[in-house]
Protein backbone atom coordinates (compact mmCIF):
# COMPACT_ATOMS: atom_id res chain seq x y z
CA UNK A 1 0.00 0.00 0.00
CA UNK A 2 1.27 3.29 -1.10
CA UNK A 3 -0.31 6.45 0.53
CA UNK A 4 -0.23 9.33 -1.44
CA UNK A 5 1.47 12.40 1.17
CA UNK A 6 0.70 15.44 0.28
CA UNK A 7 2.98 18.12 1.68
CA UNK A 8 1.03 21.09 2.34
CA UNK A 9 3.73 24.06 2.46
CA UNK A 10 2.62 26.82 5.14
CA UNK A 11 4.37 30.03 4.07
CA UNK A 12 6.20 31.05 7.58
CA UNK A 13 7.83 33.93 6.40
CA UNK A 14 4.06 35.90 5.63
CA UNK A 15 3.57 38.84 8.36
CA UNK A 16 0.86 41.41 8.71
CA UNK A 17 -2.71 41.29 8.01
CA UNK A 18 -4.74 41.29 5.02
CA UNK A 19 -6.42 44.26 3.35
CA UNK A 20 -9.34 42.60 4.24
CA UNK A 21 -8.55 42.33 7.47
CA UNK A 22 -7.67 46.21 7.82
CA UNK A 23 -10.93 47.03 5.97
CA UNK A 24 -13.07 45.27 8.34
CA UNK A 25 -11.22 47.18 11.30
CA UNK A 26 -11.80 50.34 10.19
CA UNK A 27 -15.31 49.90 9.11
CA UNK A 28 -15.75 48.36 13.02
CA UNK A 29 -14.11 51.68 14.92
CA UNK A 30 -16.13 53.71 12.25
CA UNK A 31 -19.16 52.20 13.46
CA UNK A 32 -18.28 53.00 17.02
CA UNK A 33 -17.48 56.26 16.71
CA UNK A 34 -20.79 56.82 15.00
CA UNK A 35 -22.27 55.81 18.22
CA UNK A 36 -20.17 57.09 20.63
CA UNK A 37 -19.57 60.89 20.03
CA UNK A 38 -23.06 61.73 20.07
CA UNK A 39 -23.41 60.05 23.27
CA UNK A 40 -20.34 61.52 24.65
CA UNK A 41 -21.78 64.92 23.34
CA UNK A 42 -25.16 64.33 25.16
CA UNK A 43 -23.01 62.97 28.19
CA UNK A 44 -21.25 67.03 28.42
CA UNK A 45 -23.86 68.91 27.91
CA UNK A 46 -25.94 67.01 30.50
CA UNK A 47 -23.03 67.39 33.13
CA UNK A 48 -23.18 70.75 32.61
CA UNK A 49 -26.69 71.43 33.17
CA UNK A 50 -26.76 69.25 35.98
CA UNK A 51 -23.15 71.60 37.44
CA UNK A 52 -25.18 74.67 37.32
CA UNK A 53 -28.15 73.26 38.95
CA UNK A 54 -26.65 71.72 41.72
CA UNK A 55 -24.69 75.15 42.59
CA UNK A 56 -27.67 77.38 41.96
CA UNK A 57 -29.66 75.32 44.75
CA UNK A 58 -26.77 75.50 46.68
CA UNK A 59 -26.60 78.81 46.78
CA UNK A 60 -30.24 79.39 47.48
CA UNK A 61 -30.02 76.73 50.37
CA UNK A 62 -27.02 79.23 51.79
CA UNK A 63 -28.71 82.23 51.63
CA UNK A 64 -32.01 80.37 53.04
CA UNK A 65 -30.49 79.08 55.82
CA UNK A 66 -27.38 82.59 56.56
CA UNK A 67 -30.67 84.86 56.72
CA UNK A 68 -32.33 82.48 59.45
CA UNK A 69 -29.43 81.98 61.31
CA UNK A 70 -28.49 85.95 61.32
CA UNK A 71 -31.68 87.20 61.32
CA UNK A 72 -30.67 89.40 58.44
CA UNK A 73 -31.65 89.51 54.36
CA UNK A 74 -29.49 88.02 52.02
CA UNK A 75 -29.19 89.00 48.53
CA UNK A 76 -28.36 86.84 45.09
CA UNK A 77 -27.14 88.86 42.63
CA UNK A 78 -27.11 87.20 39.04
CA UNK A 79 -25.00 89.17 36.93
CA UNK A 80 -23.40 88.41 33.63
CA UNK A 81 -20.69 85.43 34.43
CA UNK A 82 -20.84 85.42 38.07
CA UNK A 83 -23.50 84.58 40.91
CA UNK A 84 -23.12 87.10 44.08
CA UNK A 85 -24.47 86.11 47.72
CA UNK A 86 -24.61 89.28 49.68
CA UNK A 87 -25.41 89.54 53.50
CA UNK A 88 -27.75 92.59 53.90
CA UNK A 89 -27.95 95.00 56.75
CA UNK A 90 -30.50 97.45 58.19
CA UNK A 91 -29.80 101.04 58.30
CA UNK A 92 -32.79 102.99 59.55
CA UNK A 93 -35.43 100.92 58.38
CA UNK A 94 -33.94 100.60 55.13
CA UNK A 95 -32.12 97.43 54.04
CA UNK A 96 -28.74 97.98 52.23
CA UNK A 97 -25.94 95.69 50.95
CA UNK A 98 -23.35 94.87 53.73
CA UNK A 99 -20.73 92.18 52.77
CA UNK A 100 -19.99 89.67 49.95
CA UNK A 101 -20.78 86.44 51.83
CA UNK A 102 -19.29 84.68 48.50
CA UNK A 103 -19.04 84.86 44.68
CA UNK A 104 -19.12 82.22 42.09
CA UNK A 105 -17.92 82.55 38.77
CA UNK A 106 -19.73 80.20 36.46
CA UNK A 107 -18.68 78.36 33.32
CA UNK A 108 -17.08 80.73 30.73
CA UNK A 109 -19.30 79.06 27.87
CA UNK A 110 -22.64 79.98 30.22
CA UNK A 111 -24.19 83.69 30.15
CA UNK A 112 -26.61 85.07 32.79
CA UNK A 113 -29.48 86.91 30.53
CA UNK A 114 -29.90 90.07 32.49
CA UNK A 115 -29.16 91.39 35.98
CA UNK A 116 -31.51 89.44 38.73
CA UNK A 117 -31.59 89.70 42.39
CA UNK A 118 -33.61 87.47 44.76
CA UNK A 119 -33.47 88.88 48.39
CA UNK A 120 -34.22 86.17 50.98
CA UNK A 121 -36.21 87.42 54.24
CA UNK A 122 -34.84 86.79 57.72
CA UNK A 123 -37.51 83.40 57.49
CA UNK A 124 -35.47 81.93 55.36
CA UNK A 125 -37.88 82.45 51.95
CA UNK A 126 -37.46 84.65 48.50
CA UNK A 127 -39.33 87.81 49.21
CA UNK A 128 -40.83 87.64 45.45
CA UNK A 129 -40.80 85.36 42.67
CA UNK A 130 -38.28 85.22 40.09
CA UNK A 131 -36.91 83.67 37.04
CA UNK A 132 -33.52 83.74 35.94
CA UNK A 133 -32.39 82.37 32.04
CA UNK A 134 -29.20 81.00 31.64
CA UNK A 135 -28.12 81.01 28.13
CA UNK A 136 -25.33 78.31 26.39
CA UNK A 137 -23.74 77.00 23.46
CA UNK A 138 -25.50 73.95 23.61
CA UNK A 139 -28.62 74.39 26.59
CA UNK A 140 -30.56 77.29 27.84
CA UNK A 141 -32.34 76.91 31.14
CA UNK A 142 -35.02 78.66 32.86
CA UNK A 143 -34.86 79.06 36.58
CA UNK A 144 -38.28 79.83 38.55
CA UNK A 145 -37.62 80.94 42.06
CA UNK A 146 -41.22 81.30 44.04
CA UNK A 147 -41.78 82.84 47.25
CA UNK A 148 -42.83 79.68 49.04
CA UNK A 149 -38.82 78.56 48.37
CA UNK A 150 -39.28 76.01 45.88
CA UNK A 151 -37.22 76.06 42.93
CA UNK A 152 -37.73 74.75 39.69
CA UNK A 153 -35.01 74.50 36.44
CA UNK A 154 -36.18 73.97 33.39
CA UNK A 155 -33.84 73.36 29.88
CA UNK A 156 -35.75 75.16 27.14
Amino acid sequence: MFFNKRVIRVNKNKEGFTILELILVLVVMSILLYISVPLYNKTVKDVSKTNVSVQIKSLNDIAASTAKSTLKKVKIRFESNTIQLIQMNEVAGVWQDESIIDIVTVDSKLQISTLEEVIYGIDGLPEEDKTINIISNSFNLKIDIYKDGRIIIQDI
